[in-house]
């Protein structure tokens, strides 16, 4: 696993695409080239080229065995296999000495591998590559929550959340492949938003463990060059509960985010015991717990809290807000903003 682990680790790989979908391989092979890869399409190859890795399509390719066979003579050593969505994946093996490390579903697009790549740099046990890819699940979809202003219940933006049939909804912030799909979804409709001249932003989730990763807004910069999309119209929502970052570990991440044009918000569960870190923060808005009748104490802290936010220039959001008695309370605590089930289902696309 160690060879594995620094296999996907180097900070140029160099990989061999045998996609017959020629526009596929193109964008394939151009945003690898924007995360410091090099990519060349099967057509391409000359015997005296050299490459780490080869990504194959199983369905364009009848006789992809034989063809990995090829690539191992070569001296290819690692494959993973591109399948369609439905299809059943082709059982990991090794072939002629090439090990088929893993396989993606499609439709493919460059998020995805770019999230399977970095998932695979981030494991630590050699069951990864006898799994084909298990770990890196992508949601059956993603569907938008609505952000709506409490005074006037206008729709003030969106957040992706991923759905999955049966289960709900079930967001994967943990995760780097789930955050990264999460942050794909988010830059589709930003993208359709800023087409239609709407200026709403759209948020996704993800941990306070991968925002304070030191790449992550290196990636998150790439994959908005690559969608074309203005990073201002995008709102990264960082999950605080269950962490154990202070403010000064966090403060780092939350710069690196604003000073590349991206806005931060800060889900907090306790905004009162969370004050010393939220507070510190470069922050856009916070999200609170609703869904809860406050008792007088806690609403006069809740109040005191939100006209702080707002003198710093921080929007408040409350959530869960579910029911029109949970509105009311929302509305009494003078935040700005609310989501939740009172204003109906999330929505699995955005007709504009």
């Amino acid at each position: 696993m160690r060879i594995l682990k620094a296999f996907f680790l180097k900070d140029r790989l160099d990989i061999l695409l045998m996609i017959d979908d020629g526009a596929a391989a193109v964008e394939l092979a151009e945003f690898l080239r924007l995360l410091g890869h090099s990519a060349t399409g099967w057509e391409a190859w000359t015997e005296d080229r050299f490459f780490d890795l080869v990504m194959v399509d199983v369905a364009d390719h009848g006789e992809w065995e034989t063809r990995l066979a090829i690539a191992a003579a070569r001296g290819v050593s690692w494959a993973i296999l591109l399948v369609d969505d439905g299809a059943e994946t082709p059982v990991a093996r090794n072939v002629a000495g090439l090990q088929v490390i893993g396989s993606l579903r499609k439709p493919l697009t460059p998020v995805r591998v770019a999230a399977f790549l970095r998932n695979y740099s981030d494991r630590r046990d050699c069951s990864a590559g006898r799994q084909a890819g298990a770990g890196v699940h992508m949601p059956g979809q993603f569907i938008f929550r609505t952000k709506h202003a409490l005074s006037g219940e206008a729709v003030v933006g969106y957040e992706a959340v991923a759905w999955q049939e049966n289960a709900g909804v079930s967001p994967d912030r943990e995760t780097f492949a789930g955050t990264i799909w999460a942050a794909e979804a988010a830059l589709g409709l930003a993208s359709r938003l800023a087409t239609a001249r709407s200026k709403v932003p759209v948020a996704f989730y993800c941990s306070a463990n991968i925002f304070a990763d030191l790449d992550f807004v290196r990636e998150i910069q790439l994959l908005t060059k690559h969608a074309r999309v203005d990073p201002d119209g995008i709102l990264v929502d960082v999950a605080l509960a269950g962490s154990m970052f202070r403010a000064s570990e966090l403060s780092g991440a939350a710069e690196r985010c604003v000073t590349a044009g991206f806005h931060v918000a800060l889900g907090v569960h306790d905004e009162e015991a969370d004050r010393d870190i939220w507070t510190k923060l470069p922050l856009r808005e916070i999200r609170l717990d609703g869904g809860v009748a406050l008792l007088e104490d806690r609403l006069a802290s809740r109040r005191e809290i939100i006209s702080l936010c707002r003198r710093q220039g921080i929007r408040t959001t409350v959530g869960s807000i579910d029911s029109m008695a949970d509105l009311i309370d929302a509305r009494n605590t003078g935040a700005d903003q609310g989501l939740g089930g009172f204003w109906g289902t999330p929505l699995r696309d955005v007709i504009l």
